[in-house]
């Protein structure tokens, strides 16, 4: 089983460091949480690609692998779970401080429009930024082999990228804040059909955050793969934000 390999390779690992979680062995073999914790329990099978890249990323011998895999196709070909959740490819650090903006992120998304043209112009017309800002994202993402150019459009190359939880990284609070700010700008400019705000505020024990973090990687995985896998006519950006309303010195109380 899948399952029992990697359960065996995340002990392994534990052995070697009490402090490794299940959320950095999701980064280190590139699915995320939600995923690896289905895997784990075995409610959810990987796809052959997203195996292969597990074991690559293990460095799981050539003779297991040829197993391993035989014995997942015959498993997908009884279980149609697989066709369910398709993996988001979660961009690793060095990586997300190269591309780890807004722009980037919509241009990759703009891959995916209908009438996509390889012109910065286009672009930054769609996008509201400046050509000059337009040509330096294609620029690095061509650099980096995200896209390629197709004719006079251009796609987006690999899976649907997932920016990860780089906690720690000014990047990835300057991105969070981006795209807090163009949401209420949409709040003030998009018409009600155009947009949906929807919140929820409710009291939550320390016991119940991973779960509900795990509950938020099981939505965005499904609606990624339910809804983003079309052509569309605009792109859209999906926030979800969990945080405490209370001042730390009011709870230690």
């Amino acid at each position: 089983m899948v399952s029992q390999c990697l359960a065996d390779e995340f002990e392994r690992r534990r052995g070697k460091n009490r402090y490794y979680s299940m959320r950095a062995f999701a980064r280190d073999v590139g699915v995320s949480p939600a995923l690896l914790s289905l895997i784990f329990r075995g409610r959810r099978m990987p796809s052959l690609p997203t195996a292969e890249k597990i074991f690559e990323r293990i460095k799981l011998p050539q003779s297991q692998r040829g197993y391993y895999l035989s014995l997942l196709s015959q498993q997908l070909k009884q279980n149609d779970s697989h066709s369910l959740v398709e993996p988001r490819e979660v961009m690793d650090s060095t990586t997300f401080e190269m591309i780890g903006t807004w722009i980037h992120f919509a241009v990759l998304s703009l891959a995916n429009v209908e009438g996509c043209r390889n012109d910065p112009s286009w672009i930054a017309n769609r996008l509201g930024i400046s050509v000059e800002q337009a040509t330096t994202a294609m620029e690095e993402l061509l650099s980096l082999d995200k896209i390629e150019i197709v004719g006079d459009s251009f796609s987006a190359k690999g899976a649907n990228v997932d920016t990860g939880t780089h906690s720690t990284s000014v990047k990835q609070r300057q991105l969070m804040r981006d795209f807090l700010n163009m949401a209420t700008n949409s709040l003030e400019r998009d018409p009600l059909i155009e947009r949906c705000f929807r919140t929820l505020t409710c009291a939550l024990g320390p016991e119940r955050l991973e779960p509900a973090r795990q509950l938020i990687e099981e939505f965005l995985d499904r609606f990624e793969t339910k809804l983003c896998h079309q052509k569309g006519k605009r792109v859209y950006t999906l926030g979800v934000y969990l945080f405490p309303v209370e001042k730390d010195d009011v709870c230690e109380g």
